[in-house]
């Protein structure tokens, strides 16, 4: 009876352990054969879920080896020794603290008057002065006035003088314009061999640059550009006597365009919003306020082959057109519900414009019959800040 009975029990400890497995094989089996899960497992006892990253991460180690990204990667991470920026320099201004002396009756021996007395007012007395300003704008003071360039001349600061600037752009001038005429063909690049050096960097301006372009010609490189602070600042980068960097300041408030002309490369119009439009006569030497008006002029633009008229945006939508020959308003027409940010011609037909505003449209317009709807309207949710048409004129570029 004894034998029989350790029988037994062994074979009770036997089954409950081998139960035990056999529960979670089926368990598992169970878990294995879900269809939508993310465990079903493949032959080589990965989920689907985890072959799939694999695969990805795979196709994704192919494209970045293609691009050849690790090898620009090393290249960008190189840490290069900070080099100061040629051209104007900045120089901080310090800013002056007021001190507030304090008036004390009981130090002066004088005994408390109850009529003078203000509390805390004589301890601060500007404060009167900080609420007033902070609740009403401060009025734009306007330049008004024609004045020479070297008035306005902020490079003189330096001791950097602008007559060989002067010599480069009436030298350019002279020159034949056939020189000039068509787009010179660029060849293909790629935009990982673009590389960035410290001799390709210069301030023009102390301000945030608003308005850029290019000198119309092929000789020489000269770029100019307009910041927030009414400076315009031109860089010839083929200068070799010096950093080819000259600044002014012909404006009161930000530049919000600037353009040169194809065949008098000695003027150059440039628009501000303090509602003056002014020409840079290189030849006279002076800033002429050729247009003034109480509002904003937020762009400025011409045609390449009319020397005679100035495209500029006033206000609320406004284009108008400036004639050259009256010296006046020759046009003027209302396009957009809001301002306009710019004016482009294209390139292959002058009578085309197109005009971005914060209406949030781009249209292009016929100019023979721009009274009419706009040929073709490009509508964004937000304010677009820039339509450009592409060197071709078959493409319209937009930024917002």
């Amino acid at each position: 009876m004894g034998v029989v009975k350790r029988t037994r029990l062994q074979n009770i400890e036997e089954n409950k352990p081998r139960k035990a497995i056999q529960g979670s094989v089926k368990k598992e089996e169970e878990e294995e054969e879900r269809i939508d899960g993310v465990v079903k497992k493949g032959e080589e006892g990965m989920t689907e879920y985890e072959r799939r990253r694999v695969e990805n991460i795979e196709r994704n180690q192919r494209m970045l080896a293609s691009l050849n990204v690790q090898s620009l990667r090393s290249s960008v991470a190189t840490k290069h020794p900070r080099v100061e920026p040629k051209g104007y320099k900045k120089i901080p201004e310090r800013k002056q603290v007021p001190i507030v002396l304090r008036r004390s009756l009981r130090t002066g021996g004088i005994p408390p008057d109850a009529s003078s007395a203000k509390g805390g007012h004589d301890d601060m007395p500007c404060i009167d002065h900080l609420s007033s300003s902070s609740s009403t704008s401060v009025p734009i003071k306007k330049r008004m006035g024609s004045f020479t360039m070297g008035e306005v001349y902020e490079s003189k600061k330096f001791d950097v003088s602008d007559n060989h600037f002067i010599d480069t752009v009436i030298g350019l001038s002279d020159k034949s314009p056939l020189s000039r005429i068509g787009v010179k063909k660029v060849e293909a690049f790629e935009v990982g061999q673009l590389r960035l050096k410290a001799d390709n960097v210069a301030r023009l301006v102390p301000g945030r640059i608003l308005s850029l372009g290019f000198f119309p010609c092929l000789e020489r490189t000269v770029v100019v550009a307009g910041d927030k602070l009414g400076y315009v600042g031109f860089w010839d980068t083929d200068d070799k006597e010096g950093d080819g960097v000259y600044t002014y300041c012909p404006h009161s408030a930000a530049v919000s365009g600037v353009v040169v002309r194809p065949f008098h490369l000695t003027k150059i119009f440039t628009s501000s919003y303090d509602g003056s439009i002014r020409l840079m006569n290189v030849e006279d030497g002076n800033f002429d306020m050729i247009y003034h008006c109480d509002d904003e002029v937020f762009a400025l633009s011409t045609q390449t082959c009319d020397m005679n008229s100035l495209y500029f945006a006033e206000g609320q939508g406004e284009l108008k057109v400036w004639d050259e020959r009256t010296k006046g308003i020759s046009n003027s027409y209302s396009l957009h519900s809001r301002r306009i940010n710019t004016i482009d011609f294209n390139p292959e037909n002058d009578n085309i414009v197109c005009t971005s505003s914060n209406d949030g449209e781009a249209c292009i317009w016929d100019l023979r019959c721009i009274r009419d709807d706009p040929l073709q309207k490009v509508k964004h949710q937000k304010a677009i800040l820039s339509a450009f048409f592409s060197p071709t004129g078959q493409y319209l570029a937009t930024t917002r």
